[in-house]
């Protein structure tokens, strides 16, 4: 991926504009949530990903498996899941 660079000031009251190059190359649109943190003397931007959180466990992780838009699994919800599945059927 190319790199792009572009120097911006900061206002008055702390905000600066994203240039719409800058948000095409990660795929942000306007109202996207984005995610800012820093690392040493970085501070990064990127397109907010929600970690899901398991239904059967509460565990938050990106290894989540995510079966439909209600069914969240983590690999130890999935292995108490399938043992209960097992008993029943």
């Amino acid at each position: 991926m190319k790199s792009t660079s572009v120097v911006k000031k900061i206002d008055p009251i702390g905000r600066i504009t994203i240039p719409s190059e800058l948000r095409r190359a990660i795929n942000v649109e306007v109202k996207d949530p984005v995610e800012l943190y820093n690392e040493k003397d970085l501070i990064i931007l990127k397109k907010y990903e929600p970690i899901h959180t398991c239904i059967i466990t509460g565990e938050e992780s990106e290894k989540n498996l995510k079966l439909s838009d209600d069914v969240i699994l983590s690999p130890t919800g999935v292995s108490i899941l399938l043992e209960e599945i097992r008993k029943r059927f």
